[in-house]
């Protein structure tokens, strides 16, 4: 077998599975999935070794010890392999899934984290009244309970008025999209909901709709020009950018110079004046390397990745 067989990238297939996950001792590498699933998990890990917590979720799965529990809960088998050098050692590690299982380990994620954290407000709900139940003082008792509500009233009216923000900010959204122009076509407009209701609600997903995606980092990355050609203006994804900007939830804004040969010149790939020549920009692959364009160049890898990502026919 050959290096590149024995070490494959992330995304790879082989023998009806595909690679998700690798790294020495533990994986550094993930698919965009599967990472910010991970990262979840660790978080309620942390807050419940932090409050002396249990982590389960009773008799379904028993204690989680970490990722590679998580890893294996999802249906993903968890690989290591021994490697020397000359100063160190360590495990590689690879984590696998079959082919066509990724949407429903994506589900049972999500449904395990929720279970989870369910589970950790009930406990710690449980042993924060234990505690006031053990109190023998009525002055510390009084005292507990009143900074406890004082917490609770401030914490409650923050809920109260990010909750109003939130709904002021959807209906902003709704009547923004609801504005597009009637030659958007339906199913481009439904896209732009689906994000800005993602957005809403902080859902860490991957999303695309038409020129905007939602990327897993949480930040929605649109197509404003191409070949000098602006998006056009009072289209949905226009609107949803426009209204994203104004409550400054994070955007990047992509520009693309691709230059192709034409029959006599090079010539730029351009834009068009109706919304539906933009549809397809992230799913779209030319004869030569695409040039994105964005202000922060550290942001341009994303750009790249997202491009891969759906340019790449979807596992079955």
């Amino acid at each position: 077998m050959s290096d590149e067989e024995e070490f494959p990238s992330v995304g790879d297939r082989r023998q009806g599975q595909v690679l998700v996950c690798m790294g020495d001792d533990r994986p550094d590498q993930w698919d965009s999935w599967l990472e910010p699933l991970v990262d979840e998990f660790e978080a309620l890990k942390a807050t419940a070794t932090e409050h002396g917590l249990e982590f389960h979720m009773g008799s379904q799965l028993g204690e989680l010890e970490g990722w590679q529990d998580f890893c294996e809960a999802l249906g993903i088998s968890v690989s290591t392999k021994f490697w020397e050098g000359s100063m160190n050692s360590g495990q590689f590690v690879m984590g696998w899934i079959k082919l066509g299982k990724v949407r429903g380990a994506q589900k049972a994620g999500k449904e395990i984290l929720k279970q989870l954290g369910k589970s950790l407000l009930e406990q710690l709900r449980e042993k924060r009244i234990g505690e006031l139940g053990r109190i023998k003082d009525l002055n510390l008792l009084i005292e507990r309970t009143c900074d406890d509500r004082g917490a609770l009233l401030s914490e409650n009216a923050k809920l109260k008025s990010d909750l109003e923000a939130a709904q002021k900010t959807k209906t902003k959204l709704l009547e923004a999209l609801a504005e597009a122009k009637e030659n958007d076509t339906s199913e481009l407009t439904l896209d732009c909901m689906r994000i800005a209701t993602a957005v809403l609600n902080g859902d860490r997903v991957i999303l695309i709709a038409g020129p905007l995606v939602l990327w897993s980092d949480g930040i929605v990355y649109g197509f404003t020009s191409r070949g000098g050609v602006l998006l056009p203006p009072e289209s949905a994804p226009w609107l949803l950018l426009k209204e994203l900007q104004r409550v400054g939830h994070p955007l990047v804004e992509v520009g693309e110079n691709t230059q192709v040969r034409g029959f006599l010149n090079p010539r730029l790939l351009a834009g068009t004046a109706h919304i539906s020549g933009w549809i397809n920009l992230w799913r779209q692959i030319e004869s030569c390397e695409r040039v994105f364009l964005v202000a922060n160049p550290e942001q341009l890898a994303v750009v790249r990745q997202i491009h891969e990502h759906f340019k790449t026919p979807p596992l079955a």
